[in-house]
């Protein structure tokens, strides 16, 4: 049963559930299910913002459209490189049917609820990232810092877990605990040790997931 963790703009803290795959995602009108959503990955990740856009976004075509990617971590997608991110908060999308794209750009540009709305032949890639980003080739991660707080943070830090690094709860929120796992990590990684997750670390983390470690 995947363990979904919701950053909650609006109060600051990330929300956990424990639902099947066949439950719709939290704050998504049911436009959505989990298994959808996640590609029945485990744990799933996004934010409150991300699912209003989406939810808005399905409403305003009868929830006719699919997610196809709406988690990708550091190096598990070849093909894109380190272009985009989907870290939970910026969705592939396509229609369920055949139907074309005609006016779904128009209606995601109109909602005002994303930083990036790119069609492709037969997809729509809409974006609720942080911005701005940490560097060039990091197109969709933010800078993060002692205080910091968004689903990002999240990742970050169950990347320090995976590396042995990090014990505190996974809560999205950056502080002591995360700061002094980042700065060991960024000392093992011979980077500045200034407890700032920037470009060079977001680089190091890809580098050390497409080296084959979680």
């Amino acid at each position: 049963m995947p363990t979904i963790a919701i950053f909650n703009n609006q109060t600051g803290r990330t929300e956990r559930y424990l639902l099947p795959a066949s439950a719709p995602m939290p704050y998504s009108s049911g436009a959505i299910t989990v298994g959808e959503f996640s590609a029945r990955r485990s744990p799933v990740w996004t934010d409150l913002a991300t699912m209003q856009a989406y939810s808005a976004l399905a409403e305003g075509f009868a929830g006719s459209i699919e997610v196809l990617r709406g988690l990708l971590t550091p190096g598990s997608d070849s093909t894109g490189g380190l272009t985009q991110h989907f870290a939970g908060t910026a969705l592939l999308l396509r229609p369920r049917k055949a139907e074309c794209l005609a006016g779904r750009t128009e209606l995601a540009e109109s909602l005002g609820m994303f930083s990036a709305v790119q069609e492709s032949e037969d997809s729509l890639y809409v974006d609720c990232r942080y911005l701005p980003v940490a560097g060039r080739l990091t197109a969709g991660y933010p800078t993060l810092f002692r205080g910091s707080a968004n689903n990002y943070v999240y990742f970050l830090q169950q990347a320090l877990i995976s590396l042995g690094l990090y014990s505190g709860p996974l809560d999205g929120i950056f502080g002591a605990l995360t700061d002094r796992a980042l700065r060991e990590f960024q000392r093992r990684a011979l980077l500045t040790q200034d407890g700032i997750c920037s470009g060079s670390a977001w680089v190091a983390l890809t580098a050390l997931s497409e080296a084959g470690l979680p």
